[in-house]
Formats: C-alpha cells, structure tokens, sequence
C-alpha cells in the first residue's frame, strides 16, 4: 500500500528541495554525529566551520569553551539579542558565521531534530520538522503540514505560541533560533482578512508572545525559473527516504514525485526564504530588537525585504534615489531604520562614510519618528532648526553613535527651513555620502515650492529617497518627476491580503438621519448644508454632535471595546473648535481638538498632549481635527472616523487611512475593518482616484499576470460568476485520474475551494 502521509507528501520533498539549494544532509543516525546537549550545536560541523571561517585549529577543549559561552549567552532573559550581536557582530570573540563569504560557511539539513529538556529522553522536547543548520548551528526552521489539515496554519501558529513559546524552558533555544517558518504546501488563498488565511507558507523571528507570522510572496516573478538548482540523484533521494524511516521504494511513486516538484507551493517557499545569500541577508540585517515597554524582536517583512535590495540594486546601478510606494501603514519608517545599515555598509566597501537624514513635515512626524528610530537602536538627532541642520549637514563623520547603537539618524522638520537653506560641504576632501529620506513624500514638496528647491539643493550629490503611500499623479505634480523612478512598489491589496493593514467599511448617512439633521436645523429642502454659514452654525454643530454622540457609543457597545478610539475630521478650524466645546458642554465622550493655530502657544501644547494620550491611553475618546492628524498618524485604537469634508485624490486615501490598522483589544477582539461614516460622499472622489493608481500600476499588473480586479475591489458581477460555473462545468467532464492520490487530492480541493468561492 502507497505511503501518503505529512511525511511524503510534504517533509521529505521539502528537504530534497533544500538539498538542490546546495544544502547538506544531516542524519542523526550516522556514527560521526555529536550534538552538544546544551545548544543542540552539531559539533561535527561546528567545529571544522569555525576553523574554516577563523583560519586556524581549534581543539575540543577550545569548542567546548565555545559552546558553554553560547550556552550561556542564550540563557540571557532578552530574547536573544546577545547572541545575535555576536551572531553579526562577533567583535572579540570567535566569528560563528561568515556574512560575507558565503561559501565559507556550512549549511546543513537536518529532520526531527529534538530540542529536549531531559537528556536521553524526548519527553518535554518539541521536534521541528526541518532545522536549518548554518556551521552546525540549529538557527532555523520549517514546520510542515499536509495540505488542508485540521484547523489549516492558523493552527499551527498557535500550537508554536501556546505549547513552545510559552514553556520556560524552551526560551534559552528560541533565543538561539533565528527564523521560524510553516507551511501546508498550499498556495495562498484570499480570505476576509490574515487572521483567516488557513493555507499557505509563513515566516517570523520568535518575539514571545508577540509573535507573529508572515507571508512571503516573491517578488520575481521569474525567479524559480531561473534558479540554478543543484541536481540530486535518484539514490541521494533513496537515502534520505530511508533515513527517515520510509522504503526505498517510496521515493519512486508518483504521488511522491509529484511533490518533489521545485514548484509546489511549499518548494518554492523554501527557494525563496532559504536561498543562502537571501539567508544570510535575513539574518545580518532583517532582525531588529525593539525597546519599548515590552522589549520585542522583528524580521523584515518581504516587502521590505525586496525594497531594501532595490536600493542597493539602483545605487549599483548608476541611480541617485527614486520612490518607495508602500501603502500606508505598511512600515516605511522601519524600512528606512533597515535601510540604514544595509545603505551603510555598501558604501563602507567603497571607503566612502554616509550620514543619514529623515525628512518630516510636521512636528507630531519628527517625535513619531524619533521615537521610532529611537526604539530601534539607532542614535537619533532632532534639527529643530536651521543652525542644527546646518552643524549635522557638515559633518562628515557621525558623532552620536554610542556602543550599544546600530547607527544614527537626524530627523528634520523641513517647515523649520524657509528661505535659503544650508549647502552641504565637505571638509578635508572627506568623502562623504548624504541619504535623505523623504517622508510623506506627497505633500509639502511642491515641484514649484521653496521646500523642495531647498531641499534639493542643500547637498547636490545627495541621494534622495522618497517615501510615500500615495505618490501624486497630476498632471501638475507627479512625484515620480520630482523625486525619480519607482524603486519598488507595493500597494494595498496586497497590505490587506498580508494582514498589514485592513479592508475599510463605509457607512453612508442614511435618509433618515439627514433628515434628522436638516429637521433640527430648520432648513429649507433646497438648502444647502454644505454652506459654511450653516455648517459651522450653532443648530449644526448641536445636530451633529448629537448624530456622532449616539453613534459613536452605539459602536462601542456593538463591540463590546471601550478601548476603540475615533476621530472626526471637520471642514474648517471654527468648525472643529465648536464641535470640540459641544462635546465638553454636553457629553460624557472626551474630545481632544487638534487643529493648527500658529499663534496660539497653549494650542500646540494641546495638540501635543491629546496626540500621545491619545496613542498611549485610551482617552480621549474622541479627536477633533480638521488638517492635522490626516496624514502620517498612526494608531491602533484609532477604529471609526466622521468624515465631514471631502479630501480629493492622495489625501483621501491618506485620510481614511488612519483607522486601517490591525488593532487587538486588551479583551482579545481582533478588528477585522476600520470604519467610516461618510457626510459628504466621497464615493466618486474614491473610484477616480483607484482608477489612477490602478494606471500607474499597469506595467506591474501586466508583467506579473495580475488583473486589476485585485486592486479595484472585491465586487464580482453575474458575468462573472457565469463564466466561473460555465468552467466548472467545463472542468467537471474531465476525467479525474484517481491512479495518482496527489493530483486527485489537488484536484478535490480546487472543486470544494472554488465552489465555496461562487
């Protein structure tokens, strides 16, 4: 009887497929093996990788002095960040890996690998299917499930959080590892939201609790098709069946060929995370330790993975900078802070020193971001005005890196710098590399506006990056004219799809409700309720606040989440400042007005206050803005928004924005939208500007075999539901071979996932 099991179908070919990346095979049945009980090292390769790697002999008594310090050195209650640094940045102790050289390092394979508590004993012990072994060091993972199990990867993802991270006595080896990964060998599949995904293939780096999985899809759509793959024989193949407990003759099925393809879904997984250079890329620059009140650990996610290589690819290539399109709330302020050290290091092998410069318009984005940067590691310098700048400009080496930083950043206000700004000069012939980061880059930046002019001419050899979510496309302003060609582009259908940030309900006013509204204000039929006269009238503003009172409560309630936050976005400042008053004089719902009064002291220091109480309390309830506060503000809590104006292309996306991101209540719900209650209408307003970036986004769509359905919605009409059953149908009068459980496997699911889908 055919063997077909999680094993056959999914295991054994996964680590065919790391072999033909050019990955050794361990087994843990061979006599020259030794495992140090500790740190789970195999000594076998630990020891000649490390004489390898340090050019010189090292005997037993050396290794296992080496081995007692990485023992010790993971026991570390800080989430593995010791043996990190010394993982990247060995200093003066003994170099583990070679990040440079790739060939000088030994990478291995090895199954069921058990990272026990007890020795001689499996009891107590957690057995990752795959481990990745780099100079004998278990630093990765691979989790594998047959297609469709039980509960699907969501599953998984919290058996690895409640059974392993959990256990005390596991943290000393999750300290150790690096990457942790899952896969059921099936494609991804579209889905309400990520928390809802149940198939596919996922990565992280443990973070505790607070870990969590992502996708990574690849970039290069050409990319497995141009792999060179080592070729592996037939009885390579046989000897790794037997090895984990299967007949020979199992290699030679043909369910089991199959799923030896180098494109199943769990293969090229495995290709695109396990490449060795894209490893060791993951590893010396894509985890980030991040302070806070809980210390937490980070891995780049892929599409910062990928952003971060297209720089260095334009730079290599000739270009001075460009655009990162990344969706809001997809992580730019991360990707500039990964971005430092990758950036860095490629101009130290030209013996030419970088100073690093991020942009902001607004002072609440120069605290957010210091902060951020801050957080991260890196040593960070505030230019609150023109002489700072000035000094930081000049400089032509940084001077605020201390021991336990990852480089420094100077964070600028560019409304600090009207009229002639400071021109960059460098002393003593220093070679010198300036790297500006624009944040935000579609406002303020006027191709005709001081701002960019002097911008762009403080430093004539600068690099310009620009950052936005919403690059302009007007026949006026385009930012890919101002700041240069896209560099690497990720929109947000993909976002949602990746959990990073979440789909947008919109509720209307209903009839009722404005005629409501119209009945209290005593108006005409033909009156217009647009008119500033009647919508910063006293009635108004008593209709209004009333309408929002109600319904902002009712959301609460329907949540059951006192925690959730809103914000209202008004037409006008009087506007917000009445609605704000209303609140105070008649509710129980606490208001924080931010609006901008440039003479008015005791105004900024309020903006100030009720921006952080808001990000870092649950109070106020409410935000009561009209321009500030759109753009760039980022909170979790921040669910429900009261649109009272129409913000017209960019800024609308950027304005609705604001609630769309994930957000877990202290009770445990998990919000799957943001919402806004629409006043105004912003329906057409909406679909011109999709239909813009879907333009701008053709050449993408079209070389990666994309329609833009994705990106336009998730509306599907009757033709095409027809032309879906017409295919089924069409399909179903195929004969199915039942020969091959595989392919008659792969072929039940697409019936059962497509027949849901219609």
């Amino acid at each position: 009887m055919k063997v077909f099991n999680e094993d056959t179908r999914v295991k054994i070919p996964a680590t065919i497929q790391f072999l033909r990346l050019g990955y050794n095979y361990q087994s843990l049945k061979t006599d020259d093996v030794d495992i140090d009980f500790n740190t789970k090292i195999f000594v076998n390769r630990f020891k000649p990788a490390l004489e390898k790697i340090n050019g010189r002999a090292l005997s037993y008594d050396e290794i296992k002095v080496i081995l007692s310090d990485i023992n010790t050195t993971i026991k570390s209650n800080d989430l593995g960040k010791s043996f990190y640094n010394w993982l990247i940045n060995p200093l003066d102790k003994i170099k583990l890996i070679d990040l440079e050289n790739i060939d000088n390092n030994d990478f291995a394979v090895v199954d069921e690998l058990p990272f026990n508590i007890i020795e001689g004993t499996e009891e107590d012990s957690f057995r990752p299917d795959i481990n990745i072994l780099i100079n004998g060091m278990p630093l990765a993972f691979l989790e594998v499930k047959k297609p469709n199990n039980e509960g699907g990867i969501q599953k998984e993802f919290e058996r690895m959080i409640n059974k392993r991270l959990k256990v005390k006595e596991y943290k000393k080896f999750f300290n150790l590892i690096q990457i942790v990964s899952f896969s059921n060998n099936m494609e991804y599949e579209e889905a309400d939201d990520a928390e809802d995904v149940k198939a596919g293939s996922f990565y992280t780096t443990p973070n505790g609790m607070n870990t969590n999985f992502s996708f990574f899809r690849e970039d290069d759509y050409s990319y497995h098709e141009k792999y060179n793959y080592k070729e592996i024989s037939q009885s390579k193949i046989e000897y790794v069946m037997t090895d984990c407990g299967y007949k020979k003759k199992e290699a030679s099925t043909d369910e089991f060929k199959e799923n030896l393809s180098i494109y199943s879904p769990c293969n090229k997984f495995v290709t695109s995370l396990f490449d060795k250079s894209r490893l060791l890329y993951l590893l010396k620059y894509g985890i980030m330790f991040i302070n806070g009140k809980i210390p937490q650990r980070h891995i780049m996610r892929y599409p910062q993975f990928f952003a971060t290589q297209k720089i260095i690819e334009r730079f290599a290539n000739g270009g001075k900078g460009g655009i990162i399109w990344h969706t809001q709330g997809s992580g730019k302020t991360a990707l500039a802070a990964f971005s430092n050290k990758v950036i860095r290091e490629y101009f130290s092998k030209q013996n030419i020193t970088t100073r690093f410069f991020f942009v902001v318009d607004r002072l609440d984005l120069l605290m957010q971001a210091s902060s951020e940067f801050n957080n991260r590691g890196l040593s960070v310098i505030n230019c609150n005005s023109k002489a700072e700048f000035t000094k930081e400009l000049n400089k032509s080496l940084s001077s605020n890196i201390s021991s336990k930083s990852i480089g420094e950043i100077c964070v600028v206000n560019i409304q600090k710098f009207e009229g002639n700004m400071p021109e960059a000069k460098n002393d003593y012939n220093a070679n010198v590399q300036r790297i500006f980061f624009i944040d935000e880059a579609h406002r303020s930046y006027k191709s005709t506006g001081e701002f960019f002019k002097n911008l762009m001419t403080c430093d004539r050899d600068a690099i310009y990056i620009a950052l936005t979510g919403t690059p302009l496309l007007s026949k006026k302003e385009r930012s890919n004219l101002k700041f240069g060609d896209y560099i690497h582009k990720y929109f947000y259908d993909k976002s949602i799809a990746d959990g990073y940030t979440l789909r947008i309900k919109k509720e209307n006013i209903d009839t009722v409700a404005r005629a409501e509204i119209k009945r209290n204000l005593e108006l005409e039929d033909d009156a217009d309720i647009n008119d500033k006269a009647v919508f910063e009238s006293d009635p108004y503003i008593q209709a209004l606040g009333k309408y929002i009172e109600n319904d902002f409560i009712n959301f609460r309630l329907q949540n059951s989440d006192n925690t959730i936050g809103g914000m209202i976005v008004c037409r006008t400042n009087p506007q917000a400042t009445k609605i704000h008053q209303w609140f105070e004089e008649n509710s129980k719902l606490n208001t924080g007005l931010v609006i901008t009064e440039k003479d008015d002291p005791k105004q900024r220091e309020m903006n100030k206050n009720n921006q952080l109480n808001f990000r870092d309390t649950n109070k106020p309830d409410l935000l009561v803005v009209n321009l500030m506060l759109t753009t760039g503000y980022d909170v979790k809590r921040l669910k429900k928004m009261y649109l009272l104006r129409g913000p017209h292309a960019q800024s609308l996306l950027q304005t609705i924005s604001r609630v769309n991101r994930p957000y877990k209540s202290p009770t445990g719900k998990v919000y799957k939208y943001g919402y806004i209650v629409d006043f105004v209408d912003i329906e057409k307003e909406y679909d011109r500007t999709i239909e813009a970036y879907i333009k701008e986004l053709e050449d993408d769509l079209n070389e990666n075999g994309e329609d833009e359905g994705s990106l336009s919605g998730l509306v599907i009409d009757k033709e095409d539901i027809n032309r879906k059953y017409q295919k089924y149908v069409s399909d179903l009068d195929n004969i199915i071979d039942t020969d091959n459980l595989e392919k008659f496997s792969k072929r039940l699911m697409q019936y059962n996932k497509d027949t849901l889908l219609t």
